[in-house]
């Protein structure tokens, strides 16, 4: 596997994570639908960060044309997060699954992995498509520039 690759794949990992805890502790603060937002959008911003420091290749692009890249390619995932998880949420997983778990976490991580599964399906088929090049991936994405 291609050392980029794996450094996207752990990066993204670690934001997904953020995003879930973040999501089970401000689901003590406010209503789940909220908290699933909120922490949608922290998980967002560690992973643009993550990705900036390990994975991104050095840029002269200006830092904010970065971040509205990055954003415009992942605040479409807060809508499939947010209507998987209140789905699951209010239908399917009401307070305790089975009785022994809450069922919002569960939810919660649930919807953040069909959104991950969603990005790397888009990310294969970047790499065995025309562009079998990461960066050249990335800059299908909109993360980085295409003349990299």
């Amino acid at each position: 596997m291609n050392r980029e690759v794996l450094r996207f794949l752990v990066a993204g990992t670690a934001a997904a994570g953020i995003n879930w805890a973040a999501g089970m502790a401000l689901a003590r603060a406010m209503p789940f639908e909220a908290a699933i937002v909120l922490a949608y959008l922290i998980g967002m911003a560690s992973g643009f960060t993550l990705y900036k420091l390990f994975v991104f290749p050095p840029t002269d692009r200006p830092l904010l044309a970065q971040v509205q890249g990055f954003a415009a390619v992942n605040l479409g995932g807060i809508v499939l997060v947010w209507v998987v998880a209140v789905a699951l949420r209010r239908w399917i997983m009401p307070d305790m699954l089975f009785g022994l778990v809450p069922g919002g976490p569960i939810a919660h991580g649930l919807a953040i992995g069909v959104s991950c599964l969603t990005q790397l399906g888009q990310l294969w088929r970047g790499l065995h498509g025309e562009n079998t090049d990461f960066p050249d991936v990335l800059a299908d994405f909109g993360v980085i520039s295409a003349e990299m």
